[in-house]
C-alpha cells in the first residue's frame, strides 16, 4: 500500500506495536491513528524508518510506563505525539525526536511538569496538557525550546498562577499561552515575556486586574478576559485586541452599563 496516507485503527482490541520497522513499507504515510485500543507495550525498533513525519495518536489506551515507550520514540520520525488518558501519572526525560513539534496529553494525571521533560525537543511548538491535575511546572521547564512556543493548561483547577508563571520567567519562545477553564480569581504580576503574543484567560474567576499586572502584559497583542467576573473594563496599553463577553453581573464601560 505504497500510496496509504491514513492508518485509522481505532477502537480495536491491540494490546501491542510488536515487530521492528513496522511502517517502513509505507511511504506515504502521516497518520497512524490508535486511539481507544488496550496498547501497553512496544517493541524498541518499531517506529524506526519512517519515511515521512507523522502523527502517531496513542491516547486513550493503556499506557502505564511511558520508559518504554520513550525508548522506541527515540530518533522515530514523529511531528505529532498524542498520549492523552493513559494510565501514566508522571513523565520523564522525553528522548531527542528532531521532527516533534506538538505533544498532546490531554485528560492525564500529571501535576507536575519539570524542566528535563522537555530539553531535547529543540523544535516543539506546541503542547497541550490540558484537562489535567497540573499544579507546577518547574523553572526552566521550556529554556531549550527553539521555535514560537504555545503551552495550554486549560482545565486543570489551577488557583495560583505564580506556581505556573515561574517556568516561563525570561522565555522568548512563549508565543501563545493558554489557561481557560481553571479557578483563577486574581492575576499576578506576569514575568518578561518578550514574544508573547496571545493569552487567553476565559472561563476564571477574574473580577479585577492590578495596574501592576496590565502593565506587565503590556506588549500582548490578544487577551481573552471572556466569561470572568469582571466589572470595569480593563484597559492594555498596546493590546490589538481584547476579548470580553459580558456574561456577568454588571459592567461599565465609562458612563454606560452592560446588563446580563
Amino acid at each position: 500500500m505504497p500510496n496509504l496516507e491514513q492508518l485509522i485503527l481505532s477502537g480495536n482490541n491491540i494490546r501491542a506495536l510488536s515487530g521492528d520497522n513496522i511502517f517502513e513499507q509505507l511511504p506515504n504515510l502521516k497518520i497512524v491513528d490508535l486511539f481507544g485500543n488496550m496498547i501497553d507495550r512496544i517493541s524498541p525498533l518499531a517506529l524506526q524508518n519512517i519515511k515521512k513525519p507523522i502523527s502517531l495518536l496513542l491516547g486513550y489506551n493503556k499506557i502505564f510506563d511511558l520508559s518504554q515507550f520513550f525508548v522506541s520514540f527515540s530518533g522515530a520520525n514523529i511531528k505529532h505525539l498524542d498520549l492523552s488518558n493513559n494510565l501514566f501519572d508522571s513523565l520523564s526525560e522525553f528522548p531527542k525526536i528532531e521532527s516533534l513539534t506538538k505533544i498532546t496529553i490531554f485528560m492525564s494525571s500529571l501535576v507536575t511538569i519539570n524542566g528535563n521533560h522537555f530539553k531535547n525537543l529543540e523544535k516543539l511548538e506546541h503542547l497541550d496538557l490540558s484537562v489535567s491535575k497540573v499544579r507546577t511546572i518547574e523553572p526552566n521547564s521550556f529554556q531549550s525550546a527553539k521555535n514560537k512556543l504555545i503551552v495550554s493548561i486549560n482545565s486543570n483547577k489551577i488557583e495560583s498562577l505564580e506556581p505556573i508563571l515561574q517556568c516561563f520567567n525570561g522565555s522568548s519562545a512563549i508565543n501563545a499561552l493558554f489557561l481557560e477553564g481553571n479557578n483563577i480569581k486574581k492575576l499576578p504580576e506576569f514575568p518578561p515575556l518578550p514574544n508573547l503574543n496571545y493569552l487567553s484567560l476565559r472561563g476564571n474567576y477574574i473580577a479585577e486586574i492590578s495596574d501592576t499586572t496590565k502593565r506587565s502584559l503590556a506588549n500582548v497583542q490578544t487577551i481573552n478576559l471572556s466569561a470572568n467576573n469582571l466589572t470595569q473594563y480593563p484597559s492594555f496599553e498596546k493590546c490589538a485586541s481584547l476579548y470580553i463577553d459580558y456574561q456577568m453581573s454588571q459592567m461599565s464601560i465609562g458612563d454606560y452599563a452592560f446588563d446580563r
